[in-house]
């Protein structure tokens, strides 16, 4: 969450700030995105709807410096903090945002009333609520550090331990007509997950409702993408994922559209030209899955991790795994000599280089893993560029123990 509630002394002692200056000023750093920077996703979701889908935003470890519009104060955050990121992308999507400063003896930071519409009432219920990766921080906005790949959501809720929707589909690419399964889970605000039965899932104007392990099968229609999306009663809508559509044309979902076929050669004389294909960047990130060990499983000695990725039209060029030793709600991380590093909170992942071989994947461990609750989570690299999104719990995201 954004901060804790707010003592009545420090209450009357706050400052409303205004950001429409800082807004301007990171607008020009916020979208798009370098091509090798470091980046986070950040997406607001407000009383009514998706303020702000999600946004790739450049983790700038410049800070940034919120200042009071009443008087002289001021609070300087840093650059990788989920408020300077908010401040980022909302300045980019030109989104009102509002702060409020306090200082509870430790410094002065800020709390956040206000994103578009959706202003925090005196009441403080409802207000705003951020995670990372599904998480509820224990810390404020201000201290909550974002690392490479980690998304964000802002939510307007008047219950702190609302629960948050995700979903994948089972393809990004179906010709029309086809069958495509849509996989809705429901994480609390420790991240863990369940299958969001019972879900409302909408797509192409159909709506239907998730069954056993939050699943609902469609079919596609029309032409190009369109959007999946789902809610639940008193739950963080999910985001919405597109499925696109062909049929009979690559081109509407941006894939390379085949040149045409040559029956005969060409006169030498006149020579006629094939037009080359058209190539249209891949904008879709592959997927993988953690096989072994097995979500919740108890196991001795495991002497490797293992697991399947892909496919993917640009291929998967690589796969990566993070390790680690829970250590109360923090995590000790494996390191490339096999080795576990300090503690460190659990977004905070080292990723290792898991070896491929055409769809699977391993990461043998050089050293026995201790007995204890372990984290592991994969995340695919495919040959145009895109990341996989990390976290999605039981896919490539889990949790097994290592029994003596």
């Amino acid at each position: 969450m954004s901060t804790p509630p707010v003592p009545a002394a420090a209450r009357r002692a706050r400052h409303r700030v205004h950001l429409t200056a800082l807004a301007l000023a990171c607008a020009a750093a916020a979208l798009p995105a370098a091509a090798n920077a470091a980046t986070a996703t950040v997406r607001i979701e407000g009383a009514g709807s998706t303020l702000l889908p999600e946004t790739p935003v450049s983790l700038d470890a410049a800070p940034v410096v919120l200042r009071d519009a009443d008087d002289a104060d001021s609070v300087t955050v840093p650059g990788t903090s989920a408020t300077a990121q908010l401040a980022r992308a909302t300045g980019a999507a030109g989104l009102p945002v509002g702060f409020q400063m306090f200082d509870l003896g430790a410094g002065p930071s800020s709390f956040v009333t206000r994103i578009g519409p959706d202003a925090m009432p005196a009441s403080f219920s409802p207000s705003w609520r951020v995670t990372v990766n599904h998480v509820a921080g224990q810390t404020g906005a201000d201290a909550t550090t974002l690392s490479d790949g980690d998304r964000v959501v802002w939510a307007y809720v008047e219950d702190f331990s609302a629960r948050e929707l995700d979903l994948s589909v089972s393809g990004d690419v179906v010709e029309r007509g086809g069958p495509f399964e849509v996989t809705v889970l429901s994480h609390a605000p420790d991240g863990t997950a369940a299958p969001a039965t019972g879900a409302t899932v909408v797509y192409g104007g159909v709506t239907r409702t998730a069954g056993p392990g939050g699943r609902v099968t469609f079919t596609a229609t029309g032409t190009g993408p369109q959007a999946v999306t789902a809610t639940r009663a008193g739950e963080v809508r999910s985001p919405a994922r597109a499925v696109c559509t062909t049929a009979g044309d690559p081109a509407v979902c941006r894939l390379s559209v085949p040149a045409p076929a040559v029956t005969t050669p060409p006169p030498a004389a006149d020579p006629v030209g094939v037009p080359a294909a058209a190539l249209l960047p891949d904008a879709v990130a592959p997927g993988s899955r953690i096989a072994f060990p097995r979500p919740g499983a108890a196991v001795r000695r495991p002497r490797a991790l293992m697991g399947s990725a892909g496919p993917d039209r640009s291929d998967v060029a690589r796969v990566e795994v993070a390790l680690a030793r829970r250590v109360g709600t923090q995590c000790r991380f494996v390191g490339r000599r096999g080795g576990l590093g300090p503690v460190v909170p659990c977004t905070r992942r080292v990723w290792l280089r898991a070896r491929s071989s055409g769809g699977a994947w391993s990461l043998p461990l050089r050293r026995p893993l201790a007995a204890g609750l372990w984290r592991a989570w994969s995340r695919a690299t495919d040959g145009a560029g895109n990341l996989e999104r990390v976290g999605i719990a039981r896919i490539n995201a889990t949790t097994f123990r290592v029994t003596p």
